[in-house]
C-alpha cells in the first residue's frame, strides 16, 4: 500500500495535532497581540509559505485533498 493513499493517520500523528482549544488560545493571543496573521500549527505555516510562494499551486494542493475527502 502507499503512503500516500493511507488516509488514516497514526496514534503519533494524532497526538502531535493541536486541540480546538489550543488553536483557540493561539488565536485569541495574536488577536490581543494585534497580529495581522496567526498561524497555528505546522500545517498552517507551511501552507501560508507555500500560498506565498506559488498561489496557484497551494491553490490547487488544497483542492486535491479536498477532492480526497469526497
Amino acid at each position: 500500500m502507499d503512503v500516500a493513499d493511507n488516509k488514516e493517520i497514526s496514534k503519533e500523528q494524532f497526538s502531535r495535532l493541536l486541540t480546538p482549544k489550543e488553536v483557540a488560545k493561539i488565536i485569541v493571543k495574536g488577536i490581543e497581540n494585534d497580529q495581522i496573521r496567526v498561524l497555528a500549527g505546522k500545517d498552517s505555516k507551511i501552507m501560508d509559505k507555500l500560498y506565498r510562494l506559488s498561489p496557484r499551486r497551494a491553490s490547487d494542493l488544497i483542492a486535491d485533498k479536498m477532492k480526497d475527502l469526497i
